[in-house]
């Protein structure tokens, strides 16, 4: 289940929590990265995405076990963690959320929920090839 975000509080970092559910009035998903860089995409723009075990995982035992790439029509974002299943639910519900990436050393904290370490974001492959 995701957080209740609380819009006084959006730059703090002060908690564990990796999602946090928006406002329904807000139609963005907002990725803030470890250096607190805040990207925001709308919803109804995500195109795909796909979650897969973390290529990584299989040769560093100490990286993150999944990997969710979300293709949105001008950007990719890749996000590494774990239980990333439930960011894709709620991308798949349509929630706004904010997915925040946080340091590992914290990864064990809260253990049901989704853990994000890092959050990749480049321009789309179509627009990196000028076309």
């Amino acid at each position: 289940m995701l957080k209740r975000a609380i819009a006084t509080d959006r730059g703090a970092d002060t908690s564990s929590g990796c999602i946090a559910e928006k406002s329904h009035d807000c139609q963005l998903v907002d990725f803030v990265g470890q250096d607190g860089h805040c990207h925001s995409f709308p919803l109804a723009q995500v195109v795909h995405c796909v979650l897969e075990k973390n290529p990584a995982f299989q040769k560093q035992t100490d990286s993150p076990p999944d990997r969710l790439a979300i293709a949105f029509p001008t950007h990719d974002v890749v996000v590494l963690g774990w239980n990333l299943k439930l960011v894709r639910d709620a991308l798949d519900l349509r929630k706004p959320a904010v997915v925040r990436a946080r340091n590992v050393r914290y990864a064990e904290i809260e253990d049901k929920q989704a853990f994000v370490t890092e959050i990749i974001i480049t321009a789309a492959q179509s627009l990196s090839k000028g076309g």
